[in-house]
């Protein structure tokens, strides 16, 4: 047997092997549970938010850590400009100027936020540009620990519904056969699809182009010469059908 049907053999026996670890309904309530707990997490990470800075003043916590780790540079800039600048908008200009333009893009809405047509004193931008900073790595942090923790528990929820933890059962042996069934479709179906690809250029090149290593072994792979059909046969008629429409 060629080693090209070899591991088109493997490739398809280990996706069997881990869609039947899986299972369909185990996949399915891992997807389920991701895209609840990211719609929950959305809704309560404000909540918490305000809870945690009501409770122990976390984003307290996080402005003292950014301020004390703000590049000197940086406060430096913000003070030229303040001593020289006469209006709020001549201020944001020239400090903008004095800064990569990639810190400046990043800043401009935090550094405007603080509004007023008076030229804003150093400390409290650098306060409000650190406040800003913190609480928007309070709220990422808070967002993917709700999101990790009601996934695990929703999953683990939806689990105990929809799958059996007996994989002797009915129910887990019908879970694991659906869920190979589906992996070895899914893999088959990019195998039909990337043999169509290949097929082709394979025999294009002949013995003497760039494919040269691989034609003998395409051509003599019943397997490569199988899915390469289903692609020519059944799926390009099927492809051409549809952008007809």
């Amino acid at each position: 047997m060629p080693w090209v049907d070899i591991i088109i053999i493997v490739v398809i026996a280990l996706s069997g092997f881990v869609g039947y670890s899986i299972g369909l309904f185990g996949a399915l309530a891992g997807f389920i549970s991701k895209i609840v707990a990211l719609i929950a997490a959305w809704i309560v990470t404000p909540i918490a938010q305000a809870w945690l800075e009501t409770r122990w003043g976390i984003e307290s916590i996080f402005v003292r850590l950014i301020n004390g780790r703000i590049p000197p540079l940086f406060k430096d800039m913000i003070t030229d400009a303040a001593k020289t600048a006469q209006t709020a908008q001549a201020f944001r200009e020239q400090l903008y100027s004095s800064m990569p333009p990639q810190l400046a893009v990043y800043l401009q809405r935090t550094i405007e936020k603080s509004g007023g047509s008076e030229v804003p004193a150093p400390d409290v931008l650098i306060d409000v540009i650190s406040r800003e900073v913190a609480q928007s790595l309070t709220w990422a942090l808070l967002f993917l620990l709700i999101w990790m923790v009601l996934s695990i528990l929703l999953k683990g929820f939806l689990s105990m519904i929809f799958v059996s933890s007996d994989e002797d059962s009915i129910l887990g042996i019908m879970d694991g056969i659906l869920g190979m069934t589906a992996m070895v479709v899914i893999t088959v179906t990019v195998m039909i699809i990337i043999s169509g690809l290949l097929y082709p250029l394979a025999l294009m090149s002949g013995v003497s182009g760039s494919f040269a290593p691989l034609y003998p072994h395409m051509m003599g792979s019943r397997l490569t010469n199988w899915l390469a059909s289903i692609y020519q046969m059944h799926l390009l008629p099927l492809i051409d059908r549809w952008g007809a429409r």
